[in-house]
């Protein structure tokens, strides 16, 4: 017996990320690690051709490109483009299963996975049990990309970004305990892979007794050294976990946000109810999120890809029902023709289609609204006297509110000539309804506000959106590189545009659109740039003020409203005023690569994810004026919140109250509903353990004259009970439970995003 040693390639890491824990743990793995291996082993396989450079992105999937000679046969190449995925797609998923990478899969904390799977460049150091190993098991989807939010060559301008690639990282080695394994069972393996082939039993059972975990001392030293090298004192409880091989999030269940809904539930489903449902709540409780990850083989890689499922709880005299059924968007019946994802959605990337030639790709990129996915999988809204499914292409989904049935698709690209919108409008106190979307100009990109008028009695189905109208515009800062908006904000005279510096790079967008990456891949991130905030008259249409913040990344704007300038109550001069605008910030873009697939179901051995994903509402106040000037905002709470909601009718106007649910994966309990005075800064909050709530949606109580006299409704699931269901009203004064329904279902239950309430459907 001979010993080799294992000296697996430094990746390029985020030096302020809250990555600091990957590349400690990296140089750990680096030292020697001695394994036997069987004499009759090769000698170690030649070093791969260095992978492509990328280009720094959110979201950026690496290209494929050709194994090592080694480990094929002579001559003998994987057929290109003849499986869903690329031709590394297979074996890196091999390593995938056979062993964890010791890069947690989170945006601020990996690097580009290599082109080559890394697996092969040090099989000699890999343990793996049994003789019938089959790769045939695993290569039914695809890896989701280690991707990084900055690296240190991160282009200081948008411009810049065109020219400089990003240094591309070595190979992901992974240490693992010693074994033996045969370079032949290998090469067949990676051939069947290479076919498509179904898994035999034999194989499968092999593949799940592959066993590669890493040195769990190494995971503890590596945090240490990160640690320190960060200025932090080291957590003995974080540091006893990673020894012990425990949960380092003991309290949160991650795998709420892994199901897949298998059955639909048509009929309504009555439900168990507890407490009491106060009997003037009358309406009904839609909610929309992704339903399932899987199609056919296939596997969705992010959170944001999922199939849009929704679910209605009808709430009459106290009793509540149950439905849910899929969102029947061109792309679910396109995938669920081929059984396989033919559609590419935001962060994951579809089968290669051989009939899409390269020029219907260049004209495809003149019609957004038919090539994006139109899986409207965020939020519901009502326009006019519809309700519609929204997801950021320009594309809106028109539902039944009582049967679920999807009626009509409505391309809105086609009609108003816009290239996006957001998936959270604004919805207007006479029932008029405004979105901001983006717009091409004569010079460049440009922020447009689109209207929908209110309904008109006997009006019908799609009037209102059929009479949508662009208004005003606000040029984006870099032509080439627009920012990302999720929502934004009004008040009674302004509309509020945040532009963060996570911007959607139009030559990357191009070149994915050409190539099939997803639109992650165009995500830029210039954290050296700040935010600014633009407000948009409302009378006009034309900006008025403009506003710098420090770089901060958001989702939802909570709030904005107006008031009367503090100088004014001591000046005899009426002052201008100022706006305030309250925002639930991130430091940087990194949960959205925290939502990827392999990144959830690594999070429980990643303790920089509680930190990656932490976020809280700040308040930043906007004096009218001035314009141009820098502002800084001051915490509402200490409590990360996320998908905050009030009530509606303090919605644009000075407001008190918001709810929302917790974002901190690491505390007491991360299914809490959290209830927030923003004129105190104190919090409210109602948990049960292993419970989570969805969003709160805030219903009046009828002639109420308090802002917080009503009820808050909300979805429920549970951690350790995948086919139960609920729905919880809690007093949204006192934060105490009035009653809940709930329901055994045929199928997973997975957690929902966003919702409305309709008063007017039972």
């Amino acid at each position: 017996m001979r010993t080799l040693t294992a000296m697996p390639t430094t990746p390029t890491c985020v030096a302020d990320g809250g990555g600091e824990w990957c590349g400690a743990l990296r140089r750990t793995l680096a030292a020697k690690v001695s394994v036997k291996t069987p004499k009759t082993l090769p000698l170690p396989l030649k070093s791969p051709r260095s992978a492509q450079e990328s280009r720094g992105s959110i979201g950026h999937a690496p290209r494929a490109s050709h194994l090592p000679r080694a480990v094929l046969k002579k001559g003998k190449k994987l057929p290109p483009s003849s499986r869903p995925f690329p031709r590394y797609s297979a074996v890196t998923r091999y390593r995938q299963v056979a062993g964890k990478s010791p890069c947690p899969p989170t945006a601020a904390a990996c690097t580009t996975r290599p082109a080559v799977c890394p697996i092969l460049i040090h099989l000699p150091t890999y343990a793996i049990p049994g003789r019938a190993l089959s790769c045939r098991a695993v290569c039914r989807r695809p890896p989701s990309p280690l991707l990084p939010l900055r690296s240190f060559d991160t282009p200081a301008t948008p411009a810049q970004s065109l020219s400089r690639p990003v240094r591309s990282a070595g190979a992901n080695s992974v240490g693992g305990r010693a074994c033996f394994v045969s370079v032949r069972t290998v090469r067949a393996s990676i051939e069947e892979a290479s076919m498509g082939c179904r898994p035999s039993k034999r194989g499968a059972r092999a593949v799940r007794s592959i066993s590669l975990p890493v040195e769990d001392a190494a995971r503890r030293h590596a945090y240490e050294a990160a640690e320190q090298a960060a200025g932090r004192a080291v957590d003995p409880e974080v540091a006893r976990r990673l020894s012990a091989g425990e949960d380092l999030y003991p309290n949160c269940h991650v795998h709420i946000w892994l199901r897949s809904c298998k059955e639909e539930v048509c009929k309504p489903l009555r439900g168990r109810v507890t407490g009491e449902i106060p009997r003037w709540v009358r309406g009904t409780l839609l909610r929309n999120g992704p339903g399932s990850l899987e199609c056919g083989k296939d596997r969705f890689q992010h959170l944001f890809d999922g199939a849009a499922l929704l679910q209605r709880f009808c709430i009459a005299d106290g009793d509540v029902t149950y439905q849910c059924r899929f969102l029947r968007s061109q792309t679910w019946r396109r995938n669920a023709a081929a059984k396989r994802i033919v559609v590419t959605e935001f962060g994951t990337r579809a089968a290669p289609d051989p009939c899409q030639t390269i020029f219907k790709r260049v004209a495809a990129m003149f019609r957004p609204g038919e090539v994006m996915s139109d899986n409207a999988m965020i939020s519901v809204y009502p326009v006019g006297d519809e309700f519609y499914a929204f997801t950021e292409s320009p594309v809106m989904t028109r539902v039944d509110p009582v049967s679920l049935q999807t009626l009509d698709r409505v391309n809105v690209a086609s009609s108003l000539g816009i290239v996006n919108h957001t998936s959270h409008p604004l919805v207007q106190d006479d029932g008029s309804v405004v979105n901001l979307g983006m717009s091409l100009s004569a010079t460049g990109p440009q922020y447009t506000l689109i209207h929908f008028p209110a309904p008109q009695p006997g009006g019908e189905a799609l009037a209102a959106v059929e009479a949508g109208r662009l208004e005003g515009g606000v040029p984006a800062r870099w032509p080439l590189h627009p920012g990302y908006m999720h929502s934004f904000g009004a008040t009674a005279s302004h509309f509020v545009l945040v532009e963060q510096p996570l911007s959607v790079s139009v030559p990357a967008m191009v070149r994915g659109q050409l190539s099939g990456e997803p639109l992650a891949a165009s995500l830029r991130w210039f954290a050296e740039h700040p935010t600014l905030i633009h407000l948009v008259s409302r009378s006009t249409g034309r900006r008025t003020h403009v506003f710098e913040a420090e770089a901060f990344f958001f989702l939802h704007v909570i709030n904005c409203f107006e008031r009367p300038s503090l100088a004014a109550e001591d000046s005899p001069v009426a002052e201008p005023g100022e706006v305030v605008v309250d925002i639930c910030c991130y430091k940087d873009p990194a949960m959205i690569s925290c939502m990827y697939i392999d990144a959830l179901e690594d999070a429980q051995r990643n303790p920089d994810y509680a930190r990656l994903f932490r976020g809280r509402p700040l308040r930043f106040v906007l004096p009218l004026d001035e314009s141009g000037v820098r502002v800084h905002p001051r915490a509402l709470c200490d409590l990360g919140c996320e998908t905050p909601r009030l009530n509606p009718r303090h919605v644009s106007r000075p407001y008190r109250y918001f709810y929302a649910i917790s974002a901190d994966v690491d505390a007491d309990n991360p299914g809490t509903l959290i209830k927030v005075d923003t004129w105190t800064g104190g919090c409210s909050t109602w948990g049960e353990p292993g419970v989570y709530p969805s969003e709160p949606i805030f219903v009046a109580r009828p002639d109420a004259q308090d802002e917080d006299d009503g009820v808050l409704l909300c979805a429920l699931v549970w951690g350790d009970e995948d086919q139960r269901a609920g729905m919880l009203a809690v007093d949204a004064t006192t934060m105490l439970e009035l009653g809940r329904a709930e329901f055994t279902t045929p199928s997973q239950v997975p957690k929902c995003l966003h919702g409305w309430f309709a008063p007017s459907v039972v």
